[in-house]
């Protein structure tokens, strides 16, 4: 079911192509909301109408310290809430990204689709990468912000 809703999802998005200039295919998506430091949500009233009219999308290739209950200690927490101020600031709702189509997967825990989201010229995961609020992130285990 998951590898039909995610062609189903891509099949749509398709429509909304816009070509980059590197030869890569990007597809415009308007953000919705910012979850966390490496998950946004985006409008998607491409997706069928059981689906809902916005899609979330996990920044592919990093992984950002976890806010809230779900951090495992304070430095993780904090470090957390950093890195989704930044999100915030730099992706408020009305931001229009571009994500790569070549990089769009379905997400492991379902739900969500993984994807590199670039603002202009500038990878989104890299600009994190850069600040410090992230790691490069392959989808293994992930080291601990607490250490």
């Amino acid at each position: 079911m998951k590898k039909l809703l995610m062609a189903m999802a891509t099949a749509a998005v398709a429509t909304c192509s816009v070509p980059a200039s590197a030869g890569m295919h990007m597809y415009e998506m308007t953000v919705s909301r910012v979850i966390d430091g490496d998950t946004v949500v985006v409008e998607a009233p491409w997706l069928l109408p059981e689906l809902g009219d916005t899609i979330s999308i996990r920044i592919l290739g990093i992984d950002t310290p976890e806010k809230g209950w779900r951090g495992q200690c304070q430095q993780e927490k904090d470090l957390g809430e950093i890195a989704t101020k930044f999100a915030k600031d730099t992706l408020p709702p009305g931001t229009v990204v571009e994500v790569l189509a070549e990089s769009l997967q379905w997400d492991k825990f379902g739900g969500r689709i993984n994807a590199d989201i670039f603002i202009g010229d500038a990878n989104f995961a890299q600009m994190q990468i850069d600040r410090g609020y992230a790691r490069e992130y392959d989808g293994g285990t992930k080291q601990s912000w607490c250490d």
